[in-house]
Order: C-alpha cells, then structure tokens, then sequence
C-alpha cells in the first residue's frame, strides 16, 4: 500500500510576513536516501503513518560564510546550504544510496543540536542511534558530544572530530538532546537518559 513521504521545508519571512526565502528538501535530496538501518520506513508503512523522511532537529546561519547549517536527524546527516544559490554545499554523515557525503573520520547518527563555532567547528550530540554497528566493542547503544572540523574548498572537503565525549550507557539519549560548547571551553551536555531518574 502507499504511504505519503513527510519531508521540511526551510521558510524565512520578513517583518511584513512575506516569503523571503525557502527551500524545499524534496528539491535538493535525493529521494533514494532513507536511513534504512532505523526502521522508520518500515513504521511508517506498517502503521499506515506518514513516513518522516528528514526530521530537521536544529538550524544555523553563518553570516560570513552566507550559509545555512541543518541538522537532518531521520538522515543522520548535516547539511550545509550556500543561501544565495540555495545549492547544497556538502552533506556530512553516513552515506546511503543516493547524495553523496563528504569523507569523514568518524560518524553521528539521530543526532541532535548544531552549533557553529567561532574558528568554523561544528559541535552536535550524536546520539548514537547506530553507535553498537560503528563502535565496535559496545554492549549497548552510548550518546556522544562532538566537535568536528570540516576543511576543503570548491567542492574537497572531509570532515575530522577534533573533540569527542562518550556518555555513559545510562545517559543514552535515544530520542532527544544537545551540547553546547561554552566561553570557558566546556561543554554542557543533556540527554533524557536511558533509565528511570537519568
């Protein structure tokens, strides 16, 4: 049976609540990409729900650079935006069957929160939704912090984690959460947990 696609669409109005800007993901993703590791589309073809194909989770604007930073949780994936053409400047995550990612030294899934750093890092709880399939030696699923560098130009980039913190397992924060890289250099981080009173 068919079951509608949900997909987001980035919307930026003005003081006079007019459009200004928008941008649609089912013009820029490619619609073979689906986190099939997940089951969500399975869940939603058996529950007759509609599918949640992206499930944007955190925005950010970069002034300097023009562009437009989104957190696409149902992708595991971020994106970067050039917000003049509205082309995509590189995805950054794991790699499913249709965009291609740039290289990465390590992986995020279901991931939560995107800050933007002054020096260009990239700070986002990956909540390790597929931690127990990329982190070998796991006996359950565990939540990370992450500060990650992407470097390149004209269309070369890789992305590197200059900073991880693993979380314990009861910590695991499968559905929702964040980190914040603050002033001082620390890092704030909170997740729902895994257990009662977490």
């Amino acid at each position: 049976s068919d079951f509608d696609w949900k997909g987001e669409k980035i919307v930026e109005w003005n003081s006079a609540g007019e459009i200004v800007w928008e941008w649609n993901v089912f013009n820029f993703y490619n619609l073979d990409d689906f986190d099939y590791l997940a089951g969500h589309w399975e869940t939603a073809c058996n529950s007759a729900t509609s599918y949640d194909w992206i499930h944007f989770n955190a925005l950010a604007f970069n002034q300097a650079e023009n562009a437009l930073y989104v957190s696409s949780r149902h992708l595991d994936r971020i994106t970067k935006i050039d917000y003049n053409s509205k082309e995509i400047i590189w995805n950054m995550g794991l790699q499913w069957y249709g965009d291609t990612v740039i290289p990465f030294d390590d992986f995020f899934s279901g991931q939560h929160g995107l800050q933007l750093l002054p020096n260009g890092n990239i700070v986002t709880l990956d909540n390790g939704t597929h931690s127990q399939i990329y982190i070998s030696g796991l006996s359950a699923a565990v939540s990370r912090a992450l500060e990650i560098n992407v470097s390149g130009a004209n269309g070369q980039y890789s992305a590197t984690t200059v900073w991880s913190h693993s979380l314990s397992y009861d910590l695991y924060g499968f559905s929702s959460g964040n980190v914040q890289k603050l002033n001082n250099g620390n890092y704030l981080i909170n997740t729902v947990g895994n257990v009662d009173g977490a």
